[in-house]
């Protein structure tokens, strides 16, 4: 019996608790800026901030800084949370819809979180395709809809409107030392 006590305790102490892998805890962080905005040349300099926290006990929140009254008509902060779970360098999540700001045009379900999409850049390979595919088929994950690939303590992401992918570009949020 204390030999299973002792192998138990060895597995558990050596297993992230959820799942979680301890190096991707904290705070990411990227902002992009320009003068030059829906093909035009502005008086005023468009900022674009993201902030991904990524909490210990598996909660996350994603916020959206936009700082623009021009072009897209907002000036807004735009959010949601939810759960999040790492698996090798995949980092998957939940969406709490009901945190969603209101603002702007955006469709009900078009969290941020959502729009952050990296298959524009070919980030996710066949081989991580196939890993996300047996994840999502587990009926423990079935509620963790998307997913992000992290490497080096970054995540590229394309955020999908025309608004802001132009501004945002190739920018990538970085985990805050």
């Amino acid at each position: 019996m204390k030999i299973v006590l002792i192998l138990f305790a060895t597995v558990f102490s050596l297993t992230p608790l959820f799942g979680q892998n301890k190096q991707y805890i904290g705070q990411y962080s990227g902002v992009a800026e320009s003068d030059y905005f829906c093909g035009n040349k502005l008086d005023e300099t468009f900022r674009f901030e993201v902030k991904l926290t990524l909490k210990a006990d598996s909660t996350y929140k994603v916020e959206w800084f936009f700082d623009d009254n021009s072009c897209c008509s907002f000036d807004t902060t735009w959010y949601n949370t939810g759960k999040w779970l790492s698996k090798k360098d995949i980092l998957y999540f939940t969406s709490d819809t009901d945190t969603i700001a209101d603002t702007f045009y955006y469709k009900k379900g078009d969290d941020p979180i959502y729009l952050m999409s990296q298959y524009r850049f070919d980030i996710i390979t066949k081989k991580d395709e196939k890993q996300i595919a047996k994840f999502r088929r587990q009926q423990a994950h079935d509620f963790y809809s998307y997913y992000l690939k992290i490497e080096d303590d970054a995540i590229r992401f394309d955020p999908q409107y025309n608004c802001i992918n132009k501004i945002w570009g190739d920018n990538v949020i970085q985990k805050v030392k």
